[in-house]
Order: structure tokens, then sequence, then C-alpha cells
């Protein structure tokens, strides 16, 4: 919903990268079948150019494109680290923002990724393990990205909270961050857009949401005139990747 918005509201070339090889649903989320799954670019470092990525790519439009898998089972070998980086900085070089969704676990790549990235976010339920692991997350990226760099927080299922009596002032106060967003636990519109592949600001275009991820992808380094909106100023692009500036002499 992130990367559509960007794309589609903000009208912004971007790349989501579904870095789960596996079990990663982006491609399903956006109803598309990858052709080939993204896991095997990783196979060969040195092969790893743009114009192979783009085999793998699914072009949603001509501001998004997904890199993701089509849920095959498959043993992939220990990915390197610098493959990732490497796939990760030509896709900088193709698109003037990229999101990585980072899988569930912990490895070399998974850790420079956050380490590295323009803007690491947190994305927490409201639950005790939830809790524990985004806490561990933000002692340990506090120490490697420093306080003018720190993680940013999103509650998800925020509505949840209420039953459970754990309420995101409760998460914020824990965690010693405020969110830069909370997203309020809404089955029925998240399931419907789900199950017809689409995203919440194609299936409900009126709905809030909309305009709390498109503003999301503001604060988290989007830049240009919201489509709907006035424009007020242009700004260059920052991006979550951004792209390495030329060296002059």
């Amino acid at each position: 919903n992130l990367a559509w918005a960007a794309a589609k509201k903000i009208g912004i070339k971007t790349i989501l990268i579904d870095l789960d090889l596996t079990f990663g649903t982006a491609g399903l989320a956006f109803n598309q079948d990858p052709r080939q799954p993204f896991g095997e670019a990783f196979a060969d470092t040195e092969r790893l150019d743009a114009t192979l990525l783009e085999r793998y790519m699914l072009n949603e439009d001509e501001n998004l494109s997904i890199l993701s898998t089509p849920g095959a089972l498959r043993h992939y070998d220990r990915i390197d680290d610098e493959a990732v980086e490497k796939a990760v900085d030509l896709c900088r070089q193709m698109a003037k923002l990229v999101i990585v969704d980072v899988p569930h676990q912990w490895t070399e790549w998974s850790e420079a990724l956050l380490v590295g990235a323009d803007e690491a976010v947190i994305v927490v339920a409201p639950d005790i393990a939830n809790i524990r692991d985004a806490r561990n997350l933000l002692d340990f990226l506090s120490g490697k990205r420093g306080e003018s760099r720190a993680a940013r927080l999103i509650i998800n299922k925020s509505d949840l909270a209420k039953r459970t009596k754990l309420l995101p002032k409760d998460i914020s106060n824990t965690l010693g961050v405020q969110p830069i967003a909370n997203i309020p636990f809404d089955p029925v519109v998240f399931i419907e857009a789900s199950n017809d592949g689409k995203m919440i600001g194609e299936r409900f275009k009126s709905h809030k949401l909309v305009g709390t991820f498109t503003d999301l992808a503001m604060k988290l380094g989007a830049r240009g005139s919201v489509k709907g909106r006035p424009e007020k100023k242009k700004f260059s692009m920052a991006g979550m990747f951004r792209k390495p500036q030329a060296k002059t002499a």
C-alpha cells in the first residue's frame, strides 16, 4: 500500500522489493504472477545487472515495479549480503524510491539493509511478542544508525489494542518512540482488497487509509505533489534509498 501510494498518488517511479524469497506476497497482493522467482537473481552475483533484474520485475504500471516470488517452495543457498546490496543499488539507479520488505529472519544481509537504509521502519502489532521484538530491533539499530537516523515506528492493527487493553500510547511509552502512523484494525477492508488483488486505494478509493498511506510515503522520503491536492512546492527526491551523488573534483 505504501508503494502504491508513492507511485499512484505522488507519481514517482517506485520499486517494491519483497525479500521473503520463498513465502513473499508482494506479487500476489497486486494479483500478479512473477515469471521467475526473484531469488534466482542471486545465483551469480557477477551476472547481476539491471538487465537481469528487469527479467524478474513485474510492472504494475509505468511508475511501479515489483520484485517478488510466485511462492514456490525452493531452497536457496546462502544469500550473500553483497549480492543483496548490489540488487538494491541497481534498483536505486532505476527508480527514485526503493521500498524493501525485509523478511522476518535475522541474517547478515537483513541486518545490513536495516542499518544502511535511509529510513528503517518497524511495524509492530499490539501484542507482547511484537513489542519484545521491536524493543530488540530499536536497541540494536539505535547503536548502529545513531539518533539522526533513528528507526521509525508504525503500529499496525491499532484498534485491536482496545480489546487487549494494550493501547498505542502504552506501546509507544514502553518503546520510547512515538509512531509515525497508526494503522487501524479493519479486517473487512483489508481482506476484501487482498482477496481482489488490489490495494486499499484501488478497492476503496475514498477510504481514509488512502490519505494515511500517502502521508506516510511523504514522511518517509517521497517528495512531489500529491494528486488531488494543491501543489505547494516541488522538492528533489530523497527516497528511502538515496542515489549516490557524483563526486566532483
